[in-house]
């Protein structure tokens, strides 16, 4: 297997797996029911609508740290999917692929992926925009949970390309 972040930062391969993830972010959203839903799809509709490209354009901005988290993940699951480890390891079975063994850590992905984007909140001057990150957050890690096996299938299809 290769390093993930060796395709990820493929010229070639980079604007696919970009609209890739953009797409995956409008799957998510739509997937989204309830009032908690709706409140999820209006504001990403105005937002989409106020800002067209948002999306690629937030992707594109945590892009780089997004890689490094999955990278370790990948290189983790590398190793324990290794003919010499595997047998040790009772979660890796063979035939099992990434988004499966990503999906097992689900709530460890998602504390590293809001880690960053804690970060990223905390570097901001618009005191609004802090405000409005910080009533969303306590429901981000569910969103964000729901959302690894497909960003497993995402990083599966990419690494096949």
């Amino acid at each position: 297997m290769g390093s993930l972040t060796e395709a990820f930062n493929d010229e070639t391969k980079k604007p696919g797996i970009v609209s890739a993830c953009a797409t995956l972010v409008n799957s998510e959203v739509s997937k989204k029911k309830g009032a908690s839903g709706f409140v999820i799809k209006t504001g990403y509709k105005a937002f989409k609508k106020l800002k067209p490209g948002i999306v690629e354009s937030a992707v594109g901005i945590l892009y780089n740290d997004f890689t490094e988290v999955l990278d370790n993940y990948y290189c983790k699951y590398s190793d324990e999917n290794s003919d010499s480890s595997n047998e040790k390891n009772s979660e890796v079975k063979p035939g099992n692929g990434f988004a499966d063994w990503l999906t097992i850590r689900d709530k460890e992905v998602a504390a590293d992926f809001l880690k960053i984007a804690d970060k990223i909140v905390a570097s901001v001057e618009k005191g609004g925009i802090k405000t409005i990150y910080k009533s969303m957050r306590k429901h981000a890690e569910k969103n964000v949970i729901e959302a690894v096996p497909g960003i497993g299938l995402m990083v599966e299809k990419s690494m096949k390309a």
